[in-house]
């Protein structure tokens, strides 16, 4: 892994637009590369982070849970996770033209089986995209829970709450005019990522409120700091509260709605 980013880092400095793929896992092991040969030099560099999340089937040795954590703090990285796999087919093809090291992460399972367009298109950089309008509460989603948290926020219990469900797509650069336009209207903010809840999209929703001295209700769901137990990835989102049956149910009692 740290000969395969720093390789890559060679051929980017010889002009050449290399995209790579590697575990989250075992991307771990690169960190170092990352920073000095890959960040210090702003080398354009794609970099698919393959089973990234939960990972069924492989035990705690195996989960992709902490490269957000780990990348984040690393100045001119781009950080995204698509929604789907039409959404990934279009961050690949805008990444190649973002000119810094970009990680683009997925999980290890199949496609969700969604129509792909036939032509691709940019993703503007930074910005998020609104899937469900809403006045309430704001739920910005990443990956592909997006779609757990979109049937979540659809169900009739929470229909009152007018949820505002938006995907994320990027940790870094976070899209901070919708976090921001949520909460200078008082509106409480949930982030749900398949990743580690410390250092992830909530902790950089939490970190811009707290430089501007913003206050709103928040709830951060995530993988809490604990070894993960072996189990099929449908049985650890279940165990998470990360499945849409979970995502509401914690909604319901963060927004005091069960009745």
């Amino acid at each position: 892994e740290q000969h395969m980013f720093g390789f890559a880092a060679g051929l980017a400095l010889a002009g050449e637009k290399p995209v790579i793929g590697v575990y989250s896992t075992f991307l771990q092991r690169a960190v170092d590369q990352v920073i000095h040969d890959l960040a210090l030099m702003e080398l354009p560099v794609v970099v698919g982070v393959d089973r990234a999340g939960l990972v069924g089937g492989d035990g705690p040795t195996h989960q992709g849970v902490y490269d957000l954590a780990l990348l984040r703090a690393v100045p001119g990285v781009v950080l995204a996770a698509p929604r789907d796999e039409n959404e990934l087919a279009h961050m690949v093809h805008a990444a190649i033209g973002w000119k810094r090291p970009v990680f683009i992460r997925y999980p290890r399972e199949a496609g969700q089986g969604v129509p792909m367009d036939a032509e691709w298109h940019d993703i503007p950089l930074g910005r998020s995209e609104e899937l469900r309008p809403g006045t309430g509460p704001l739920l910005l989603a990443l990956g592909t829970l997006v779609p757990d948290a979109l049937k979540a926020a659809g169900a009739p219990e929470l229909l009152g709450a007018d949820l505002n469900v938006v995907n994320a797509r990027f940790v870094a650069p976070l899209d901070r005019e919708v976090v921001l336009e949520a909460a200078r209207a008082g509106r409480p903010i949930v982030t749900v990522e398949d990743a580690a809840r410390i250092g992830g999209l909530g902790s950089a929703v939490d970190e811009l409120l707290a430089d501007l001295h913003l206050s709103v209700p928040r709830l951060s769901l995530g993988v809490p700091a604990e070894n993960v137990i072996l189990a099929s990835r449908k049985e650890l989102l279940a165990h998470y509260r990360l499945d849409a049956a979970g995502i509401k149910a914690r909604l319901l009692e963060f927004l005091d709605l069960r009745g």
